[in-house]
């Protein structure tokens, strides 16, 4: 996920990546903001790579994976922007809206697809297999994907505002 945090009064373009996730009363990310202070935020949101892990988990289930991928991890929640308007509120948030955004990511080639997926998408069930099944799995679920290479993203785009009436809003700006 993207976080970008811009203080009121502040240049175009003074951003701030402060972390990741979207539980942001547990990051704190209100107490980085003085108040009205403007927070931009972009994760994976309610249907993220659907297809592709139902896929992936398809290829997990067949031998000889099935044996070390019984529980075929997913470590990630993706929330629905019902779900976070609450989460920002608590969070001394004013002003948000959330919402839902198809972008599928294509990629220019097999190699490139499973490079990705190997290292990112599906880096724990990948852990999780012995080295001599790690290729063949992302071999696998990379032929599955043919022709197209195209990862089924949604990302779940959050803005608000930093209440100007909370008082554990920032009295200055953060610093640059």
């Amino acid at each position: 996920g993207r976080l970008a945090l811009v203080d009121q009064g502040a240049e175009a373009g003074d951003l701030r990546r402060v972390g990741q996730g979207h539980r942001w009363h547990q990051l704190g990310v209100g107490l980085q903001l003085r108040a009205g202070g403007r927070l931009h935020a972009q994760c994976g949101g309610r249907g993220n790579l659907r297809d592709f892990l139902a896929l992936a988990q398809q290829v997990a289930q067949t031998a000889p994976y099935s044996e070390f991928l019984a529980s075929f991890p997913r470590p990630t929640t993706f929330a629905a922007p019902e779900e976070e308007l609450p989460l920002l509120a608590a969070a001394g948030f004013t002003d948000a809206k959330a919402w839902l955004k198809d972008a599928p990511t294509p990629f220019a080639s097999a190699e490139d697809f499973r490079a990705f997926i190997g290292a990112v998408v599906l880096r724990h069930p990948v852990a999780m297999l012995p080295d001599a099944l790690r290729g063949p799995f992302l071999d696998e679920v990379t032929a599955r994907t043919a022709p197209g290479y195209v990862l089924d993203y949604v990302r779940l785009e959050l803005r608000a505002t930093r209440s100007v009436s909370d008082p554990l809003a920032r009295a200055t700006p953060a610093p640059r």
